[in-house]
């Protein structure tokens, strides 16, 4: 055998294990990357799953302390009232508002024109919202119901 042939057969032999070791090289660094992606991705849909339970759980949080704000201003006017309004014999919504200080004593007691009612016609020139006269509304009609029963 010339050189030259058993120079090229090994160069060959030797492009074929390169080859062939490249090949598993490659395939080893796609298997371990594909085991680190699937890593990243199970921590990252955890961080995920773990974000949107924290995120509920402080909206959560913010509902019920919005609630207990409310049930603090209904029993400081559920106080007020007790206080000050159930001694007189039937308050209208009118009175309540005026202990609320959401009205002075002079609007309260300036009547109204074109016979409407109080509330509406505060409501109206926009004194009021409509809300407020809702809620001095139903407490004075609470406060009615308490005083029949």
């Amino acid at each position: 055998m010339s050189p030259l042939l058993l120079f090229i057969i090994s160069f060959l032999i030797f492009l074929i294990i390169s080859a062939m070791g490249y090949g598993q090289i490659r395939k080893d660094f796609s298997r371990r990357y594909e085991e680190l992606l699937g890593r990243y991705n199970f921590v990252e849909d955890g961080y995920s799953r773990v974000a949107g339970e924290l995120d509920r759980e402080r909206v959560r949080v913010k509902d019920l302390a919005k609630q207990v704000e409310e049930l603090k201003l209904d029993i400081q006017d559920r106080d007020m009232i007790l206080r000050e309004v159930l001694p007189s014999a039937n308050p209208t919504a009118l009175d309540i508002l005026v202990t609320k200080g959401l009205l002075s004593k002079r609007e309260a007691e300036a009547k109204p024109t074109q016979g409407k009612d109080p509330l509406v016609v505060l409501v109206e020139k926009g004194r009021l919202t409509e809300d407020q006269a809702y809620e001095a509304q139903k407490l004075s009609e609470r406060i009615a119901a308490l005083h029949k029963v």
